[in-house]
């Protein structure tokens, strides 16, 4: 029975570092969301340059 009391007597600190490590997980997802979004991006953007450029280059080989 003591250690019934003394597992709830300390259930405060318990939920202070749930809380503490759930915003540590949290702001660690965020900042792994923002890098992927941000290499997303490029890559789309490095994607849609380099089609771009391929259709120019065949519309100026064409006129010739």
């Amino acid at each position: 029975m003591a250690h019934f009391f003394l597992s709830v007597a300390s259930s405060p600190d318990l939920t202070g570092a749930f809380e503490t490590a759930v915003n540590g997980a949290q702001s660690q997802v965020l900042s792994y969301v923002g890098i992927a979004v941000g290499a997303a991006l490029a890559i789309i953007i490095a994607i849609f340059a380099i089609k771009k450029g391929i259709s120019f280059f065949k519309s100026m080989a064409n006129k010739g």
